[in-house]
């Protein structure tokens, strides 16, 4: 099985108006700086709890059908489509009357629809691609504040330790990052 990122967010999960308040930064000098460990805050998130937290899109391939498929990188907003290899080795879309989404679990979940079954697919790696979008919304008010505010105390630490410096001992990411987010862990990948 393997993922592959289709589509990047388009927004960040905080922007500079929550995170320079956060810091006590009023000047606009380092915003360049501070958007992009905004964005290096998020990826870092992201990759810790296995979780999308603005909409992107993912393709996720599998080895073969199940009566469960559990889809990674919760919350899974929607599935767009799925596509296999038919026993031809030729590309072919699952229609989507074939299965139901579940969207309200976690982990999203495809089945089966009723009085329908899988179609036979050529025994190759990741012979399904499942290309589905997932994430809290686009609307950083969707995320849950304590994951918004973990990603703001992140920043932080990235702005006040740019470097390792020789001589200079570096902090470490806040305790109190780890318990914002303890809630949130869900590992897949």
């Amino acid at each position: 099985m393997s993922i592959a990122l289709v589509t990047q967010p388009t927004k960040e999960p905080i922007t500079l108006a929550f995170v320079k308040p956060h810091l006590n930064i009023v000047i606009d000098d380092d915003d360049l700086i501070l958007s992009s460990y905004i964005g290096a805050a998020r990826d870092h998130v992201e990759k810790m709890l296995s979780r999308s937290l603005i909409t992107q899109t993912w393709d996720y391939s599998i080895d073969s059908f199940a009566d469960k498929i559990e889809i990674p990188k919760p919350p899974l907003q929607s599935v767009t489509s799925i596509k296999y290899r038919d026993e031809n080795g030729v590309t072919q879309t699952l229609g989507s009357s074939v299965y139901d989404v579940d969207t309200g679990v976690e982990p999203g979940v495809i089945r089966l629809a009723y009085d329908q079954s899988w179609p036979s697919i050529r025994c190759v790696s990741n012979a399904i691609t499942i290309r589905f979008v997932a994430g809290y919304g686009d609307n950083p008010g969707d995320i849950p504040f304590s994951v918004r505010q973990a990603i703001a105390l992140f920043v932080g630490h990235l702005y006040e330790n740019r470097e390792a410096t020789a001589g200079i001992t570096m902090k470490e990411v806040p305790m109190a990052f780890e318990s914002l987010i303890g809630n949130f862990h869900w590992k897949y990948f």
